[in-house]
């Protein structure tokens, strides 16, 4: 079964919930990352922060590649090339950690939609915050509406099971685990 790990603001391989359950179930995994056309377009975001998104993608290409996973990326809307890239690819399953920012979360419910459309099932997981929001909750499971009462029970939770960090197992590689070159700043539209 080939897998394909659409990595977001998870740059990383140790303890990448996403990751680590593609290794475990898949066959064969590639790794996907989208440069944000529209973002990059945008000018939200400087040259030093655009550069050290790329020292942190060429870190992440290193560790996948020692697993024997080659980094893909792709540049344009977000949504249209990570279905694109699973068509493309053949993915029989796509992974990804979930994000919490409102425009991550309806970018995700369409690339979920869009690859239902292709038969294309979606695993996601927790990855950014310790518990999700509806992990703590009052008594009689409404949202809790003082910060005391969220900081106990969310205290109370952690004592009762502290999360524990996931290994990564190494994959057998199916294609040439070389590593894929990734742009430059300037090729992303900013300076050097």
């Amino acid at each position: 079964m080939r897998g394909l790990v659409w990595f977001r603001r998870d740059l990383r391989v140790h303890d990448n919930p996403a990751l680590s359950a593609a290794v475990e179930e898949c066959d064969e995994v590639i790794g996907l990352f989208v440069f944000d056309e529209p973002l990059l377009r945008s000018g939200i975001f400087g040259s030093a922060c655009v550069n050290f998104m790329l020292g942190c993608l060429g870190e992440l290409a290193l560790s996948l590649a020692r697993g024997g996973i080659r980094l893909q990326w792709r540049r344009g809307e977000p949504v249209e090339e990570a279905v694109r890239a699973a068509h493309e690819w053949k993915a029989d399953i796509v992974y990804w950690n979930r994000d919490y920012e409102p425009g991550a979360i309806e970018r995700d419910c369409l690339v979920h939609q869009q690859l239902g459309k292709l038969g294309v099932p979606v695993r996601t997981f927790k990855d950014h915050v310790v518990f999700e929001g509806d992990e703590v909750r009052s008594a009689t499971g409404e949202p809790l509406q003082r910060y005391s009462a969220y900081r106990t029970r969310w205290w109370a939770k952690w004592q009762a099971s502290k999360p524990i960090a996931l290994p990564v197992k190494p994959t057998r590689p199916v294609s040439s685990p070389s590593i894929s070159t990734l742009p430059l700043a300037n090729d992303l539209g900013y300076d050097v």
